[in-house]
Parts: C-alpha cells; sequence; structure tokens
C-alpha cells in the first residue's frame, strides 16, 4: 500500500513552500496519507498555510479529501478559523455544507458549525458569502440545532466573549429565522419558565444572557429587516444633531453600526429596553456588551 511521500509530509506541516515544491515535482502524490487518513492537505490546513494549501490543490490534491473519522480540510480550517485558508479551499470546491456520513466524526457539524461552535466571526461571513445554508440543522446529541441557535447556545468558552456580536447579526442577515421553535426555547430558558433537566444546566444557562437579549430585540421589531432599520434610524438620529463627535467614539459607532447592535438600547418603534439592568431595566443606556 503507498504511503505519503515523507518529505511532503514534513513541507506541509512547517510550512515550507519551496520544500512542498520540490516534493511535488519529483513525483510526491499529493493525495496519500498516513494510516489516519492524514495527509499534505490537511496537514497544510492544520498550520494556516493557504500558500501551500493553494499550491497541494493545484498538484492535484482533492479539497473534499477525508481522514478516517471524516475530518475534512474544510471544517478543520472552519474549527480554527483560517480564513484564508478556508477561502482557497471553498474556490478549489471545497463542499460548504459537508456533513460527515452516519457512524464518522465526532459531531456532524458542518463548516458554519464549526466556525460558529469556536467563535470564529470572520470565518462563519466567509462560509455565509460562499453560500453556506443558515438555517440547515445539525444532530448535536439527540437535539437538531440550526447555526442561530448553536450560536446563542454554546456551551463553550466562547459563550461569553466578544464572538456572538457579529456572528448573530450574520446569520440573521443570511436568513437564518427569528423565530424558529429552538429561539423560542431559548426565550423561555432566559425567562425562568424552562424546567432544566439539571442545576448544572441551569448555570450554564446563564451565558446564554447576552445574546438572547440581542435576539429579543430583533423579535421585539418583528423581523431583522425592521430591527436593522431601527438601529440605523438611531444612529441617523445621532448625526443629524450636527455636533462634532469625538474622535475616539467614532470607531465604536462605526463596530456598533456595522455590529447591528449587539448591545442594549431602546430601539425606536419597537418597545424593546435596554441598559445594564438586564432586559427590563428600561434605562435606555447604549451600554456595549462587546
Amino acid at each position: 500500500m503507498a504511503v505519503m511521500d515523507p518529505h511532503l509530509r514534513t513541507a506541509a506541516l512547517k510550512g515550507d513552500l519551496a520544500a512542498l515544491r520540490r516534493a511535488l515535482d519529483n513525483g510526491a502524490d499529493p493525495n496519500l496519507s498516513d494510516s489516519d487518513g492524514y495527509n499534505p492537505l490537511i496537514y497544510a490546513v492544520c498550520n494556516n498555510n493557504a500558500d501551500c494549501v493553494a499550491k497541494l490543490i493545484e498538484a492535484g490534491a482533492d479539497p473534499n479529501c477525508q481522514t478516517n473519522r471524516a475530518r475534512t480540510p474544510l471544517n478543520s480550517a472552519a474549527s480554527s478559523g483560517y480564513v484564508e485558508v478556508i477561502r482557497v479551499l471553498l474556490a478549489a470546491g471545497a463542499q460548504v455544507d459537508f456533513i460527515p456520513p452516519e457512524g464518522m466524526g465526532y459531531e456532524k457539524f458542518t463548516p458554519l458549525h464549526y466556525a460558529i461552535e469556536f467563535g470564529h466571526a470572520q470565518a462563519v461571513r466567509a462560509l455565509l458569502a460562499a453560500g453556506a445554508d443558515p438555517i440547515r440543522h445539525v444532530l448535536i446529541g439527540s437535539r437538531r440545532e440550526s447555526p442561530l441557535v448553536r450560536a446563542a447556545n454554546s456551551r463553550r468558552r466562547v459563550a461569553r466573549s466578544v464572538a456572538p456580536c457579529s456572528i448573530l447579526p450574520s446569520l440573521l442577515r443570511a436568513g437564518a429565522s427569528i423565530n424558529e421553535p429552538g429561539i423560542t426555547e431559548l426565550f423561555e430558558i432566559f425567562d425562568g419558565t424552562y424546567n432544566y433537566p439539571t442545576e448544572r444546566d441551569k448555570r450554564l444557562a446563564k451565558w446564554t444572557q447576552w445574546p438572547i437579549v440581542y435576539l429579543r430585540a430583533v423579535h421585539a421589531a418583528g423581523s431583522f429587516p425592521a430591527y436593522a432599520r431601527g438601529h440605523r434610524s438611531m444612529f441617523a438620529a445621532i448625526f443629524s444633531r450636527g455636533r462634532r463627535l469625538p474622535a475616539d467614539v467614532i470607531p465604536k459607532i462605526v463596530e456598533y453600526w456595522a455590529h447591528l447592535g449587539y448591545y442594549q438600547y431602546r430601539v425606536p418603534g419597537t418597545g424593546g429596553t435596554g441598559g445594564t439592568g438586564g432586559a427590563g431595566s428600561g434605562t435606555g443606556s447604549k451600554k456595549s456588551n462587546v
């Protein structure tokens, strides 16, 4: 049985483009793998070397290859947030919504779910721009979750990080539904009317607090386009006052505008509330949760 050329493997692992070219020029096969199914392309992806990835594909490497556990180059890049590698793979024909078949892989995630799970906002945007399905559900344990529910309900450390501030708006802008049952259930969790299976689940639910505040504001507006209009109207009113804004405030305003309001404030015409005291504080402050 033919095995992966060791020179090609070493070059891919080190990100040594010159050595990789020499190995390929000497006839190394880019599609041969080791006993676990890892080949030079997946090694290059895991080491975030877009030039090596592109060269291997040019030499005939399959962008949809799989390890023995159905790990692909694209879901490897998505789980690590390697945006340039993601773009190279997608341009080469990598399957944007690939899900491992039954009996293979650890989770039945799409590349989009992987990017969401690990909080890689730019990777999420790159995948959505390439046509990743924002409403495709995957089986996680005994539950089926959409990308939007996964972004709002992640149990990993990213649930308390800055990542949702742009992941949630990106998904909604791409067509994710604010009215799906999974989001309704999260609202019930936030309201305290949900029966938690265990105390641990109850504690973990606190991690979802800020994403749910944001999603409630979108829901209160009636739709994401309506929410976006209210958000932009608020900033239009600020700019129309004619006062010179401090230079250090302008980048933050631009950031809020781009993220379409992942922070609490009163949305014009929706009855939504904001402030630092939770969903019902009604203080109207524009405090950032980013």
